[in-house]
């Protein structure tokens, strides 16, 4: 009995068991104007279990403000986020 109990944890264990990395790499940059940078980058979620590997993606923009000082402030940009997202996401049928 207890062996069972043990075997079905395992493979419980086995088949939920796995490893999520998160990935952001810069995909565009451009210079506005000598202080306003903007930048996007793609962030990737993977998730690799025993049996299934699973990717999500979404694309993000942030626009950094360069100061006199070299110092950098950014902020995102939710509403471009959004609409990239509405972009890339696959059309209904009706």
């Amino acid at each position: 009995m207890h062996r069972s109990l043990l075997l079905a944890a395992a493979v419980t264990t086995a088949t939920t068991a796995g490893c999520t990395n998160t990935y952001r790499m810069v995909t565009a940059e451009h210079w506005h104007d000598p202080d306003t940078l903007v930048l996007a980058y793609t962030v990737q979620v993977r998730h690799d279990s025993v049996f299934v590997s699973t990717e999500t993606s979404e694309a993000h923009v942030v626009i950094c403000h360069i100061g006199p000082d070299n110092s950098i402030a950014c902020h995102p940009e939710p509403e471009i986020d959004r609409a990239l997202a509405a972009r890339t996401e696959a059309p209904t049928e009706q």
